[in-house]
């Protein structure tokens, strides 16, 4: 098996963290292998891209919900209903 391939294969299952997955995956050769240290690099990597569009999307969406808000204020305001 390649390296991409044991690389790929481990963040398929996201076993790059998990003694047993690793084992499993890659037997007698993960010992001082390289593709395990790629594989842990990348899956921490692909988490962040993740979680980094999670909060901005959360942003975004809090940001459109306060303008609406305001916009509803707005015209609240302007009505002459606020006493």
């Amino acid at each position: 098996m390649t390296k991409d391939k044991q690389v790929e294969a481990l963040l398929e299952k996201k076993d790059a963290f998990s003694a047993g997955g690793l084992w499993r995956a890659l037997s007698f050769t993960l010992l001082g292998l390289r593709a395990t240290c790629q594989a842990q690099v990348m899956q921490i990597e692909r988490e962040k891209k993740s979680n980094d569009e999670t909060v901005a999307k959360n942003a975004n969406e809090l940001h459109l919900k306060v303008e609406k808000a305001d916009e509803t204020f707005q015209v609240f305001k302007s009505s002459g209903k606020m006493t």
